[in-house]
């Protein structure tokens, strides 16, 4: 297994991964998600060049729930292919996150997990993340 930050233009397979993640029928809301984490930090795990999961992490400097400095790593998403889950992959990409955030100056890490992901909340648990509050957000078209 080989673990390396993924460059702009380094995204094959990226939006197959993406529909892992976040499962969508929009074509245009694919691209803008792999627009997005283009232009954030990725983490990807190959196997013999093949993109087989990846984690992206920001360098967040406003509010992240339960921390106490700044700047702070955040986990905007992580995916490990469903072929390739349960050998530890995604538990390495959490912690190649976490160098890189260190490298940048951060002392804490941060996440967020859909409110009814139950598994991905006993993984982060696993990994040594706290539950440090719940949340539900509501907003209306004015």
């Amino acid at each position: 297994m080989n673990y390396r930050l993924i460059l702009k233009g380094d995204f094959s397979n990226w939006s197959a991964l993406i529909q892992e993640l976040w499962p969508m029928n929009n074509d245009e809301l694919i691209e803008e998600f792999v627009e997005l984490f283009a232009k954030q930090t990725g983490i990807g795990a190959f196997v013999q060049e093949q993109l087989v999961g990846v984690v992206h992490v920001a360098i967040r400097t406003d509010y992240v729930a339960g921390t106490s400095t700044s700047p702070v790593g955040y986990i905007e998403g992580i995916v490990v292919t469903k072929t390739m889950r349960k050998q530890g992959i995604a538990s390495e990409l959490l912690n190649q996150a976490s160098l890189f955030a260190k490298s940048k100056g951060c002392f804490e890490m941060g996440s967020d997990i859909e409110i009814d992901n139950v598994e991905s909340l006993e993984f982060h648990k696993k990994n040594g993340y706290i539950e440090q509050e719940r949340v539900i957000a509501i907003s209306k078209k004015i």
